[in-house]
């Protein structure tokens, strides 16, 4: 590089000084010198060049000293053989970035110069503030997405210093602490995704399974690393069945996979590379053991005898949950948390999961106690709420016990139903019904799930609703309204059968309601928002609303009380899907503002705005106000034959619903029996 420089600078001084000869000669001879400015253009490229050339000769020269050795850090204690010290390795030659102008071996010095920094800090009780440690986490945060100096510090320090880094953050601050953990991980993926071999063989998977549950725990906590790698790494931990399972010994799968749970509940294309591969036999027994160990509050040896808390889970600041993190796992495992259609080997693993974690059995490992149903580790169960909420459309298909495929197994294929939903996999009606149960034991857990189900029930609707007003057609709106009562009534199903009452999820839907009466919230305004509908549409468009109580805190003495309930429930039902329909294009013949000039003194059915007035509102004005509602109905078509008329429409699709609801219900208790 030196000769080639100052090759250029001579050929650079030459060209000078001979084109200027050149011009002087022609302007003598008054003769064009135009046919020089080639010349001239490689005397400036030239120029322009050669300040980049000597800035990367400089570099060069720096960094020359790299080719020798470098220091490694001794690790005493290591499961990693050999003296560091003594083990001198060579960067040997690193491309030169021609954008950044940087040298890699120039970021990988400083990366080894950072880890001796740390190895180089007294001994101090975990926890206690340094100023220096501070400083080295904060130039690693700096560096956390360049590769050749995040391969440096961690060839440099190994994994047990990567340990030791961790462990002594125990003691500071919590948010603190894990935002210092976090950029350890992310580092280190950095590092093991862009330059495995720099960062030497310490860390390469075939080494790393050799490390201690704890070790393994505390460097793979967090990051983002490559699937291939982390998969071999956890593959070697999966185990084994034990047992013939004929009877003589029940099969049960014996593995050391938890302490990776937080691990493959952050890489989830790991997770699917190691569980897709494994038959499903094998799958149901690997879950079934990591359920019963996120179900236990004790660990037990499979004698039965109690076992200290195992050490993998480490000081309480990298203590977790196994039935938390197992469920995150089989959440995230399934695309959950991914934006945009799922992929093949997302939608393969929550079929798995959807249609196993259902259907556990435990057994106690004697030969005469046959396997009773194991129920889903309680801190799982609302990533199974999760999970199901991703997959909204199958479950719908699944629940939908008037299409096609009702009578089928669950499949690992796609389905288009009869009023066009797209759906990955199928799903029948019994899988459909035993994983809503995993999470139907209280309204916390149904939380996601009914998110999710108001979000597409919005869309289901909207597009029935314009197809069916381009069409002329409403068979399309019935399909969709009886399809979503069938879901409702294989979620209550669920919920009856796990909670033994419907009890809560009556409070949950009073509660609910309650908001939009304490806020005046009309439901036009849920559906129109996209905020408050994927939270309250599933509520809206499923209660009963049979809980008067709920709407009118005074008594009304001028209907009988059970007359009072039905009536009020059906006409709360049908002011619902009135506003349901309104919102999605349906417009009355006779708005509420009209009709409100025909309401006698005190009684009104519209708001301010013009809008109809929420059915609390109604209700508080007694049967008057009751039957202002009803009249206005008649007005728009409720008892006729017009089809597409907002009375008639909106009492049809709340009959379409409450007769799907009672049918997936009842369908689904026949699963008990």
């Amino acid at each position: 590089m030196r000769s080639f420089v100052t090759a250029l600078e001579r050929g650079r001084d030459v060209i000078g000084e001979q084109s200027e000869r050149i011009r002087q000669l022609l302007a003598a001879a008054e003769v064009s010198a135009a046919g020089l400015g080639p010349i001239r253009e490689i005397d400036g490229w030239v120029g322009d060049e050669l300040p980049r050339l000597r800035e990367r000769l400089e570099t060069i020269d720096q960094d020359l000293p790299m080719l020798g050795e470098a220091p490694h850090i001794p690790e005493q204690g290591s499961m990693w053989t050999g003296d560091p010290l003594q083990d001198p390795f060579r960067w040997g030659l690193l491309p030169y970035d021609e954008k950044t102008g940087k040298s890699p071996a120039g970021s990988a010095k400083k990366g080894t110069d950072l880890a001796a920094e740390f190895r180089g800090l007294p001994e101090l009780s975990p926890g206690r503030a340094d100023a220096t440690y501070d400083r080295i986490l904060d130039k690693l945060a700096d560096g956390q997405k360049d590769a050749y100096l995040t391969a440096g510090f961690f060839r440099a320090i190994g994994p047990k210093g990567m340990v030791g880094m961790i462990g002594r953050l125990d003691g500071y601050d919590k948010k603190e602490a894990d935002k210092h953990r976090q950029v350890m991980g992310d580092a280190l993926a950095t590092a093991v995704g862009a330059q495995p071999a720099l960062l030497g063989s310490d860390w390469r998977a075939g080494n790393l399974k050799k490390a201690s549950d704890h070790e393994l725990t505390t460097l793979l906590r967090h990051g983002m690393f490559p699937a291939a790698w982390l998969t071999e790494i956890a593959r070697s931990r999966v185990g084994k069945p034990v047992g013939d399972g004929d009877g003589t010994r029940p099969r049960r799968w014996e593995t050391d996979l938890a302490p990776l749970l937080p691990t493959l509940a952050n890489n989830p294309d790991a997770a699917r590379s190691l569980f897709n591969s494994m038959s499903r036999e094998d799958l149901r027994d690997l879950f079934t053991e990591l359920n019963r160990l996120g179900t236990l509050k004790t660990y037990l040896s499979p004698l039965g005898v109690e076992l200290p808390k195992p050490s993998w889970l480490g000081p309480k600041s990298m203590d977790f949950e196994i039935g938390t993190e197992f469920g995150r796992m089989l959440a995230a495992g399934g695309g959950a948390y991914e934006k945009g259609p799922h992929s093949p080997e997302a939608v393969k693993f929550a079929f798995n999961v959807m249609t196993i974690m259902g259907d556990l059995k435990n057994t106690d490992g004697t030969t005469d106690s046959p396997a009773t149903p194991m129920e889903v580790a309680p801190k799982a169960r609302i990533f199974m709420s999760t999970l199901a909420g991703a997959y909204a459309a199958e479950i719908t298909e699944g629940a939908n016990i008037g299409d096609t495929n009702m009578t089928e197994e669950s499949a690992l294929k796609p389905f288009t139903s009869a009023f066009g939903m797209a759906s990955a996999f199928t799903l029948s009606p019994e899988d459909t019904y035993r994983f809503l149960k995993t999470f139907a034991d209280s309204p916390k857990n149904l939380v996601p799930f009914d998110r999710a189900m108001g979000g597409l029930s919005r869309k289901l609707i909207a597009d029935a609703s314009e197809k069916a007003r381009r069409t002329g057609d409403v068979d399309h709106l019935d399909r969709v309204f009886t399809a979503l009562g069938n879901v409702r009534g294989f979620e209550l199903g669920a919920v009856e059968k796990v909670q033994g009452d419907l009890d809560t999820i009556e409070k949950q839907e009073k509660d609910t309601f309650n908001f939009f009466r304490d806020a005046t919230i009309g439901l036009v305004s849920i559906y129109a928002s996209p905020v408050k509908a994927a939270d309250f549409a599933w509520y809206a468009l499923s209660t009963t609303l049979s809980g008067y109580g709920a709407f009118i805190d005074e008594d009304v003495t001028r209907m009988d009380q059970v007359t009072k309930n039905e009536r009020a429930a059906t006409l709360g039902r049908q002011h619902t899907y009135a506003h349901i329909l309104m919102a999605n294009g349906f417009d009355p013949k006779v708005t509420p503002a009209e009709f409100q000039a025909t309401c006698p003194p005190g009684v009104a059915i519209a708001d301010a705005k013009g809008n109809l007035k929420p059915f609390s509102e109604l209700a508080k004005q007694g049967n008057e106000g009751l039957e202002a509602f009803e009249r206005w109905a008649v007005l728009n078509g409720m008892g006729s034959d017009e089809e597409f008329s907002m009375g008639e429409l909106s009492s049809r699709t709340a009959n379409r619903f409450d007769g799907g609801n009672k049918r997936g219900r009842d369908r689904a208790s026949a699963f008990e029996s």
